[in-house]
């Protein structure tokens, strides 16, 4: 009887003690959200170097990270007009200070935003970038949830801080869509004449967000609703919504935070 009192008092400690191993390989609650990578390319149909470099530098760059890459492209008039153009492209290429096309910036975890040019380079300098930015910790993360009535589209989206961030914080929601059929000049990429996350608009105010707030604290969500009206002649099947968190420094730049994007149906 004695071995078998101490044989099974053996078996429930060790029960105990496999029961709180398990406990402690629990992820904690507030998990710290992934970072992602945010592009946006500038270009034009009209430009021999979008075609040749900037454009497979898009889908390359979509190719390598999936879905912890987004994209938001922004067509830009030349001495020809690019039938893809509007008002919040060239808007983005305000803020940017664009001055040649094509052109790549990339960014998140609020660090520097990087510029890479349209040379023969272009896709392994962006791939590059994206990996370093991708190996960074998030201090804050969105989503969003949508909800479509006709062409009357309510984005709901939620930001989460997993620091302390005392600057202000703004969260921008574009409106993008893949599938445009447009000649593109020196097309070298793999899907001719085919051109995807273009901007068709923006549901915030400002092209870089509305304030969410400032001094946040580890641990905050807040929430910012958009109400949008979408242009019946684009493709539903094909829109996406992507949302932006962007930072202002105290010399009144912005970066970028951190985005997310959720395909509309």
């Amino acid at each position: 009887m004695k071995k078998i009192t101490i044989l099974m008092s053996a078996v429930i400690i060790a029960a105990f003690a496999f029961t709180g191993c398990k406990k402690e390989e629990k992820k904690p609650a507030d998990a710290v959200g992934e970072q992602k990578i945010t592009a946006i390319y500038f270009g034009g149909t009209w430009c021999p170097p979008c075609g040749a470099n900037g454009k497979p530098a898009k889908e390359n760059l979509k190719t390598e990270f999936g879905n912890k890459v987004n994209i938001i492209s922004c067509q830009i008039n030349g001495s020809t007009p690019d039938p893809m153009n509007n008002a919040d492209a060239n808007a983005f290429a305000q803020v940017f200070g664009v001055r040649s096309v094509p052109t790549m910036f990339l960014g998140g975890g609020n660090g520097l935003i990087a510029s890479v040019g349209g040379s023969s380079s272009m896709s392994a300098s962006c791939i590059t970038k994206g990996n370093e930015i991708k190996g960074l910790t998030a201090v804050a993360s969105c989503d969003a949830s949508l909800s479509l009535s006709g062409d009357n589209l309510t984005i709901n989206t939620t930001t989460k801080f997993y620091a302390d961030q005392p600057e202000e914080y703004f969260i921008a929601a574009y409106i993008t869509e893949n599938g445009l059929n447009y000649v593109q000049a020196s097309d070298g990429s793999a899907h001719k004449d085919m051109h995807d996350f273009v901007i068709r608009s923006k549901a915030s105010l400002s092209i870089t967000g509305d304030l969410i707030s400032n001094n946040n604290k580890k641990g905050d969500s807040k929430t910012k609703t958009f109400n949008t009206v979408l242009n019946s002649t684009w493709n539903k099947s094909n829109l996406y919504v992507t949302s932006v968190i962007w930072r202002k420094n105290p010399d009144g730049l912005v970066t970028i935070c951190n985005s997310s994007s959720k395909k509309l149906n």
